[in-house]
């Protein structure tokens, strides 16, 4: 649930005084944190070890389809 501004939130939630209002707002900014960060990790480079790993499973998926593949003809 995005906030785009504070008049979203007038009504009965939208008090300052309600609770409910400062949990609602603690969360969209716990998620904004959240989604950010994760954008930020998502454009760095994969660590050597982790590609390296990824890519001996690739070959191990392929050896296995490959194997298959033959079993089958």
């Amino acid at each position: 649930m995005l906030i785009k501004d504070e008049r979203q939130w007038r009504g009965d939630l939208g008090s300052s005084l309600n609770p409910s209002f400062w949990d609602l707002k603690l969360r969209t900014q716990l998620g904004r944190d959240l989604r950010a960060q994760y954008e930020k990790s998502m454009r760095e480079p994969l660590p050597e070890r982790l590609a390296a790993l990824l890519g001996r499973l690739e070959k191990q998926e392929r050896v296995r389809s490959a194997q298959l593949d033959l079993e089958i003809d």
